[in-house]
Parts: C-alpha cells; sequence; structure tokens
C-alpha cells in the first residue's frame, strides 16, 4: 500500500494509553485506504534499579492527569512496589514478538498490555502476563512466543527499533505520521482527538 499511518508508541507510555480511544476511532473513520505500521518508541527501556521515590511520586501525579483528560482507567497499587523496574524493553519486545508471529495481532496485543499495566497494574517484566494475554486474545504460540521473546536477535531487533525511531527524529509518544510513496509527514505529536487527526490527513488531501 503506498500510503500508510505509522503510530510510534511505547505499551508504558502512559498518554498513548490515553490516546487509545481516540486513535481507534480515528482509525476507524478512516477505513482501509491507508496502511498501518507500529513502531516502539522505547520510553524507558533497560531500567538498571527499580523505581525510586521521585519516579513513583511524578509516575502517580502524571497518570491522574491522564486519567482526567482521557477518562481511561488506571489502577496505582503497583506503585507502591519497591521492587518495579519500569522498563519499557520488555513489553515492546513482547508486542515484536508478536509481530513476527502473527502480525495482524500486534496492534490488540499492543493494546491488551497498556490495559493490563495500567488499569490492572498487571507486571510487564513477567513473561506469564503476556501468555495471560495471548489467552485472553485466543492464541495458542506460547512456546513460539516464549522462544522468540527470550531470543537475542529479538533484543537486538527491539533495540534497532528504538534507534529508528531515535533517526526519524520522534522523542515524545504518541506520535502518529503518514508515510505517503516514502515521504512522511507528521500528524500529530501527543494526545489529540479523533476528529483532528482525521482533518489533519483531510488537510493533506489524502482522503
Amino acid at each position: 500500500m503506498d500510503r500508510k499511518i505509522i503510530y510510534i508508541g511505547d505499551p508504558m507510555c502512559s498518554w498513548c494509553y490515553g490516546f487509545k480511544p481516540e486513535l481507534n476511532k480515528a482509525l476507524e473513520s478512516i477505513g482501509p485506504d491507508y496502511g498501518f505500521e507500529m513502531i516502539m518508541g522505547g520510553l524507558k527501556p533497560y531500567a538498571q534499579s527499580p523505581m525510586d521515590e521521585n519516579l513513583i511520586t511524578f509516575l502517580k501525579g502524571h497518570w491522574k492527569e491522564v486519567s482526567t483528560a482521557t477518562g481511561q482507567p488506571f489502577k496505582y497499587a503497583l506503585l507502591e512496589r519497591k521492587d518495579f523496574y519500569y522498563d519499557s524493553e520488555v513489553p515492546s519486545r513482547a508486542v515484536l514478538a508478536v509481530r513476527e508471529l502473527l502480525p495482524e495481532k500486534e496492534f490488540e496485543f499492543f493494546q491488551h498490555i497498556q490495559h493490563a499495566f495500567y488499569a490492572e497494574n498487571q507486571d510487564t517484566n513477567r513473561p506469564d502476563t503476556y501468555l495471560r494475554i495471548l489467552d485472553e486474545m485466543g492464541i495458542s504460540a506460547k512456546d513460539r512466543f516464549l522462544e522468540k521473546f527470550s531470543s537475542i536477535l529479538l533484543k537486538d531487533k527491539t533495540r534497532a527499533e528504538f534507534m529508528r525511531v531515535r533517526e526519524m527524529g520522534v522523542s515524545g509518544f504518541p506520535a502518529l505520521l503518514l508515510n505517503d510513496n516514502g515521504s512522511l509527514k507528521r500528524i500529530g505529536s501527543g494526545y489529540a482527538k479523533a476528529d483532528l487527526i482525521v482533518a489533519k490527513i483531510r488537510q493533506c488531501g489524502r482522503l
């Protein structure tokens, strides 16, 4: 497909989670005329230590801000854990594993992770979190998922994807771009309503 919407996000980006309903509405409105590609942004990868008090305080306030602005549900119990590593590489790698196994399920899996983390406070550092999501989605490829998820090759691919985002000049998430025959155009960055997203694409004369 010559025209494609590129969504750059991160499973542990709270604004990406808040943006989920509006993004879904926009994609439904756009319909099948555009392709769709996801790229993992690498919000906070490779954490070397558990969350400290400064990060916990920031996240509590930030999540409440996102919830107020978007209506998305949040739980906060996970922020009381002193042993939790806020590492977005792990869920991003899980998304890449599903992309390689069942690319048509990638976006749905990504959104399941968002809900599991923010609304249910499931531990994104534990592989069994992703196995439960696969069960919820009716996907039986658990062994193949774990094999890919734990492979050095997929870890390298995940790191390369983060680097690709940096090379694209994108540092904030969520971000939407339009790839029109190889020409990249920024549709939007950050939270936005669906009608505004669609209008920006229309302004490019693509709908």
